[in-house]
């Protein structure tokens, strides 16, 4: 569901953050003239707090991953993570819930004053972790496309991300990445640029629970999922014709695809299609009823506490969470 988000913060006053005792900020100077910055951080639980403080105006952010926060906070790590600096990195490979999500948002208006209408809302990332049985690696290696965009295979086998001017795709082995034992894959959308999502009602961190907007956000995923160009790596090649099999080879290769103009690419792409229909497992059909199944699922999980949950968030007098003042996550 959700996972990384920057936003801006309205409404507080810098000394608001600066006194909290969750928050322990920082401040950098300059090495040639010794001048302070006027950027403070604070790092909590893989989200930063940020102040922009001058004589003429506060600016104050909060970024990361919520998904991450959650789990720290509630001392749930990744397996291969044994060591204070290890868990301290987070961990996002399992599910996330809407109630998790109310959980999260709740805390920052509980603990960090924030008032999640009066947020902005300027990078969103959201998407969902999918346990399957293919192999993850293999469906990664066989990205071809999206829209004419190249899948980049980085230095890590990780992951794999299509870039587009206001979003991102991103495909990664979430297994191989933090050594679960179950095949997971996840599949995520990061806005970089919220027009898109401005338009479809998702503006500040009250608009994401929403159960309208969340519902939104899985048509989009299960839209990006279908326009993606995989080749399919369970075609029986064997079973193919002579001339199939010459083809497959033009199919494997995305820059066979890209020399190909976009209004260009409807005959090559139903060939491809044929083939895969009649000789594999169609992975990619499989895998987004998996994504579409998996969001369904972690939906689920809004409690009957949560129908009108806006205004539970918003009354000035919520305790709906009694934490204590400090809390060891490792």
């Amino acid at each position: 569901m959700i996972d990384f988000f920057k936003c801006e913060v309205f409404g507080l006053k810098a000394s608001d953050w600066l006194d909290n005792v969750y928050l322990d900020f920082t401040e950098t100077a300059s090495m040639k003239t010794g001048l302070i910055n006027n950027k403070r951080i604070a790092n909590f639980s893989c989200l930063k707090f940020i102040i922009y403080d001058d004589e003429n105006i506060c600016r104050m952010f909060i970024h990361g991953s919520i998904h991450k926060f959650f789990n720290l906070w509630n001392w749930i790590y990744a397996p291969n993570q044994k060591t204070v600096r290890e868990r301290s990195e987070g961990f996002n490979g399992n599910s996330f819930t809407y109630s998790n999500l109310v959980f999260s948002l709740q805390v920052l208006t509980d603990k960090f004053n924030v008032d999640l209408k009066k947020t902005a809302i300027q990078n969103l990332e959201f998407g969902v972790n999918c346990i399957h049985s293919f192999i993850t690696s293999s469906i990664l290696a066989n990205l071809m496309l999206h829209k004419q965009k190249v899948f980049n295979k980085p230095l890590s086998n990780t992951f794999r991300e299509a870039e587009h001017f206001q979003f991102y795709i991103k495909c990664y082995d979430k297994a191989l990445q933090y050594g679960m034992l179950d095949e997971v894959i996840r599949f995520e959308l990061k806005y970089k640029k919220m027009h898109q999502l401005n338009e479809i009602g998702i503006n500040n961190l009250l608009d994401l629970i929403s159960i309208k907007n969340l519902e939104r956000l899985k048509a989009i995923l299960l839209q990006r999922w279908s326009e993606v160009l995989i080749y399919d790596y369970t075609i029986t090649e064997t079973a193919l014709t002579t001339t199939d099999r010459i083809r497959i080879k033009d199919f494997k290769n995305p820059n066979w695809w890209l020399s190909f103009k976009s209004n260009r690419l409807d005959r090559p792409k139903k060939s491809y299609a044929k083939i895969e229909a009649q000789h594999s497992d169609r992975i990619k059909i499989q895998i987004q009823q998996i994504i579409s199944n998996e969001w369904d699922k972690l939906m689920m999980c809004v409690s009957s506490d949560h129908s009108d949950i806006r205004s539970i968030l918003t009354h000035p007098n919520n305790l709906l969470l009694n934490f204590p003042i400090l809390q060891t996550h490792y």
